[in-house]
């Protein structure tokens, strides 16, 4: 019961993230950065592949117990620091959506830069 509750609550909040860098991705594209956009796209598989290979070095090792947990949660923060270096390699004025979104309020909406 708690794996099923775990792996729910990391997609969504890894559908959040992936969102926010899908919004960049398709920003790169339609201004033409395709070396952003693929530099982006390698550096996401070479993480990936660093980070399986890495567990499955370890749990040889009998270092860590492989499980799906710890994967989920290194997809996760890999989804993370990509969504954190676009937003830092891009423009303020593509950041306004992101930026508006994390200061939303129920008192009042507001752009903080």
């Amino acid at each position: 019961q708690g794996m099923k509750c775990y792996t729910f609550c990391m997609i969504g909040v890894d559908a959040l993230f992936a969102n926010l860098s899908t919004y960049y991705k398709f920003i790169s594209q339609a201004v033409m950065q395709f070396r952003k956009y693929t530099l982006r796209n390698i550096i996401q598989a070479l993480m990936q592949i660093v980070v399986l290979g890495i567990m499955v070095a370890l749990s040889k090792l009998d270092v860590l117990e492989l499980n799906g947990e710890i994967y989920i949660l290194s997809i996760v923060l890999i989804d993370v620091a990509l969504l954190a270096w676009y937003m830092i390699n891009s423009t303020s004025k593509l950041n306004a959506p992101i930026i508006f979104f994390f200061c939303f309020t129920s008192k009042n909406l507001y752009y903080r830069f």
